[in-house]
């Protein structure tokens, strides 16, 4: 609980960092700046300024669970499961947590900019079914950010797990500029779906572009989830840990 705790705390206070740099360099488009992401098309030197605002929360929480799978199985771990516990059972345990890292960064983020914006009187951009939608691609890409992390450290050391997955992020959001049929590429490379820019929520021509219907990207990143969790399953079933 402790450590929850310190955990919960740390991500607030990279919520109200991300907010500040948002609005210090007049990147917010909406109400909810974490939810904008990256534009597209977009010049290189705003590119890096977008994206250096939406991977702070992002970075953040996947530094948060460094090693929460792999150095935890191979310390007191492996003795909770010699000892009766399912691995199936141990694995679906911090994926759960990892819901509960994702849920409070989220959180954070919410109440850190309703606070600013009511307090500096704005209205909301997004209107409240938007902004549901917004959220629940936020969450979803997250999450399967963090289950790609979760099924590396299953196979190599947490290190570079950390480093792999984020390289996988920063690239991912770099590399769809140079192509002119993004429509594919946003699935192959997800962390684009985040993005309120990117997924078509955000309903200005000039600086998004519709990449699918909301049912078939929530269904996608739903099915990632569940298909990582159960690679993750039967990778930790064979991993011997004595």
């Amino acid at each position: 609980m402790t450590q929850f705790r310190n955990e919960a705390i740390i991500l607030f206070i990279v919520a109200l960092i991300q907010y500040v740099y948002f609005m210090n360099d007049s990147l917010a488009h909406s109400s909810f700046p974490f939810l904008d992401g990256v534009p597209t098309p977009v010049s290189y030197p705003h590119l890096v300024s977008y994206l250096m605002g939406w991977y702070i929360s992002i970075g953040a929480s996947s530094f948060i669970l460094l090693g929460y799978i792999s150095d935890s199985l191979f310390d007191y771990g492996k003795y909770i499961i010699l000892r009766g516990k399912s691995r199936t059972s141990w694995l679906m345990s911090k994926a759960i947590h990892m819901w509960r890292v994702v849920l409070v960064l989220v959180t954070s983020q919410l109440i850190v900019s309703t606070f600013f914006q009511t307090t500096l009187d704005s209205n909301p951009v997004l209107e409240l079914t938007h902004l549901f939608e917004g959220i629940l691609f936020y969450v979803l890409t997250i999450m399967a950010i963090l289950s790609m992390q979760m099924i590396l450290e299953l196979y190599m050391k947490s290190q570079l797990a950390f480093i792999l997955t984020n390289c996988y992020v920063l690239l991912s959001i770099t590399i769809v500029e140079g192509f002119s049929q993004k429509k594919v590429l946003f699935h192959v490379f997800f962390p684009n779906l985040s993005m309120s820019f990117r997924n078509g929520i955000i309903a200005n021509p000039n600086l998004q572009e519709i990449i699918g219907q909301f049912n078939e990207l929530r269904l996608f990143l739903v099915v990632m989830i569940l298909f990582l969790l159960c690679l993750s399953v039967i990778r930790i079933k064979k991993i011997e840990l004595m």
